[in-house]
């Protein structure tokens, strides 16, 4: 058998994230929304999840992403068990290994193309430097004692100098085939387009593992084809590990392993 370049990648390593038993149960509710769910996830590995809606695709994938907790079981990311550690920490273990597309772009709509994609990268560089996480409302476009569009334009030269910021941008951005959109406002551009930034902004700090819940949910399949392209690209030209939820069957038979959810249950796993 040949292996793919995302496979060797994923030789011999440890997973980025695993789920040992894991089980959801909302309060109110008699139906679990997971059930007994074991799932590692290796680096360099395309995994397309299938299901009917409220099948419990996006319960798992929060739980992968340390947004949501579970009933029981374990979550390990890197090796650390995730179960007992207080959101800080979670959010900290989170921002250091992960990306996340949604079926919403969630763009800041008073930054501009090149600042939406930037932002994670300044976010990132002031935890390295001040030893902590962003102050509350880091993400507000109010700049409200966070990293707003305030304290953006007011780094200096950041928009012309040659660092590495500004490299891994016009790559992203390159890539997306959006640098000639560098600096339109979200309101400026397509459904697709504001898409593709998302998952600019996703992959802009190299993270070993990205999440996409239906990221071509809400796009035609011009678009959809372009997102599920560009996710492929990173996977297998950089080895980010990819987890996407997607109900094409079509899309899903161009990622390296599917699994079909069904009740809260994994029913059927492809390679």
């Amino acid at each position: 058998m040949v292996r793919t370049q995302s496979e060797e990648w994923s030789k011999g390593q440890s997973p980025i994230v695993e789920l040992r038993g894991v089980s959801k149960q909302y309060p109110g509710e008699k139906r679990l929304a997971l059930a007994e769910i074991d799932l590692a996830i290796y680096p360099g590995e395309f995994l397309a999840i299938l299901g009917p809606s409220g099948a419990g695709k996006s319960t798992l994938l929060h739980i992968l992403g340390l947004l949501d907790r579970p009933s029981r079981g374990q979550v390990l990311c890197k090796g650390i068990s995730a179960n007992e550690l207080r959101e800080e920490a979670r959010a900290e273990l989170r921002s250091g290994f992960l990306g996340f597309v949604f079926q919403f772009h969630f763009l800041l709509p008073d930054l501009t193309v090149w600042e939406n994609v930037l932002l994670p990268l300044l976010i990132s560089d002031d935890k390295r430097e001040a030893g902590r996480l962003p102050r509350a409302g880091a993400y507000n476009s109010t700049d409200q004692g966070g990293i707003g569009v305030a304290s953006l334009r007011q780094q200096g030269s950041y928009r012309t100098k040659r660092d590495l910021r500004t490299s891994r941008v016009e790559k992203m951005l390159a890539a997306v085939e959006l640098l000639d959109k560098s600096d339109s406002l979200p309101e400026e551009l397509s459904g697709g387009e504001k898409q593709r930034v998302a998952v600019a902004r996703a992959l802009v700090t190299e993270p070993p593992l990205v999440l996409a819940d239906e990221p071509t949910g809400n796009l035609d399949t011009a678009n959809a084809k372009l997102i599920w392209n560009l996710l492929a690209k990173a996977n297998t030209q950089q080895g980010t590990a990819i987890v996407a939820i997607t109900h094409s069957e079509e899309l899903a038979m161009g990622a390296q392993k599917t699994l079909r959810i069904v009740d809260g249950r994994i029913v059927d796993e492809k390679k």
